[in-house]
């Protein structure tokens, strides 16, 4: 395998990363216009004047074509122009940032624990066998009971969320308000990184396979389990938790009916993940080129 063929492979993987960005915005806007059919019906008010419902229609561009309305969300989307949220009154692009950083430090971390465990494992033969035990984990009960059993019986682990109010409101140093974050990250983190491993491995299964000409499945389909896995993982993770971040915020803005936030933290989460999936296939594409080019200088020393 030489670097062509690596570099053709990251080349398709980033098309079809384009390709799939825009069936994520297209099944979003569709999704949430059928579900139900007019996305304004939970905030216009029955007792409008018509007058009113239809000013409010025409803001929205809600009295448009479905076509044209579609033209307007993807131009929208691509400048992270999602509008007002119903429930707060702020730009929707400023709630998702303040997700953004929270999002990236649960995520990140747990992504780079997996792959360095995975990395240590492997060193091991022991990748295997550990993926069995991580797939045998109850995932929707390990976070309560880590916050059963460190919270609330010992007491040495916040409750939840990413920051003590006391610590963040008075002046601190730079390193104490750090050290606030970690003691909140420790148990989000730790669950977190049985997602990010099972993602991770299915990857690292897949292109295994993939560069020995055995396919799993197809690429696309596995990168798009893969973040499923962890978009699951991280909604899970960061409701039990009460962590701050897209999932968190999607599901808020779906029982509030907020569906522009709702729209914009769902595209923002899948686009976040696509990302740290895409991240995490070059990263073991990278491994495997190293390893393959280790075993062929490995095999020219001991040729006759």
């Amino acid at each position: 395998m030489d670097s062509k063929v690596i570099t053709t492979f990251m080349a398709k993987r980033g098309a079809e990363f384009i390709i799939l960005v825009f069936i994520i915005i297209t099944v979003t806007f569709f999704l949430w216009r059928v579900v139900p059919s007019d996305p304004a019906s939970m905030v216009i008010s029955p007792r409008f004047s018509p007058d009113t419902k239809a000013e409010l229609h025409a803001l929205w561009g809600l009295d448009s074509p479905l076509p044209h309305q579609y033209a307007i969300y993807v131009k929208n989307v691509l400048t992270s122009t999602y509008g007002v949220s119903y429930y707060y009154g702020e730009d929707v692009s400023v709630l998702l940032k303040r997700q953004f950083v929270p999002t990236l430090v649960l995520t990140g971390t747990a992504v780079v624990a997996a792959l360095l465990i995975d990395y240590a494992l492997s060193k091991k033969k022991k990748s295997g066998q550990a993926g069995i035990i991580f797939y045998l984990v109850p995932f929707l009960w390990v976070s309560l009971l880590l916050i059963a059993l460190f919270s609330y019986q010992l007491g040495v682990a916040p409750l939840g969320g990413w920051k003590s109010p006391d610590v963040w409101q008075a002046p601190a140093p730079p390193m104490t308000r750090a050290l606030d974050v970690v003691h909140h990250l420790i148990l989000p983190c730790l669950v977190m990184v049985v997602w990010s491993f099972i993602g991770c491995s299915l990857l690292k299964v897949n292109i295994c396979l993939l560069f020995q000409k055995r396919k799993l499945i197809h690429p696309v389909m596995m990168t798009v389990l893969a973040a499923a896995v962890l978009f699951f993982g991280s909604t899970v993770v960061e409701v039990t938790f009460s962590w701050p971040g897209f999932y968190r915020t999607l599901l808020e803005s779906l029982l509030t009916y907020d569906y522009p936030l709702s729209q914009g933290a769902f595209i923002s989460a899948w686009l976040f993940n696509l990302v740290v999936v895409l991240l995490v296939e070059g990263y073991y594409v990278s491994l495997w080129k190293v390893r393959h080019f280790v075993h062929r200088v490995a095999q020219s020393e001991h040729s006759p």
